[in-house]
């Protein structure tokens, strides 16, 4: 991400935010907000050509193995009419405008699990 900017309220289910990501620009609202665990939000509008819709499902998990913390990101893309055509250019843009959350998990605590 270049720029955020947030749009209304700055957190929880609803909050909107407009990125900026490689050379495009995106408007975001906020599904899903567990705090330490999950967020899920889907692009409400989009400059980036071939997009019809997004949606984000980003997950943390404790990973006893490493002493730290495991993020799983889960995409789900609807490519415009003239990308449903070409898959496999549709992916690569996904991929690329998505690259860089490697690392990002170790900026988060891991989550307490309740105790049974």
């Amino acid at each position: 991400m270049k720029r955020v900017r947030i749009d209304g309220a700055a957190s929880g289910v609803g909050a909107l935010r407009t990125v900026w990501v490689a050379g495009t620009r995106v408007q975001e609202r906020f599904l899903t907000w567990e705090p330490a665990e999950r967020m899920t939000f889907v692009i409400l509008n989009s400059s980036t050509p071939g997009l019809a819709s997004m949606v984000e499902d980003w997950v943390l998990f404790p990973d006893p193995e490493a002493g730290g913390t495991r993020l799983e990101v889960t995409i789900g893309v609807e490519p415009a009419s003239f990308l449903r055509r070409l898959p496999g250019l549709a992916q690569r843009i996904v991929t690329r405008a998505t690259r860089g959350g490697d690392g990002l998990a170790s900026c988060f605590p891991v989550p307490t699990q309740p105790n049974p």
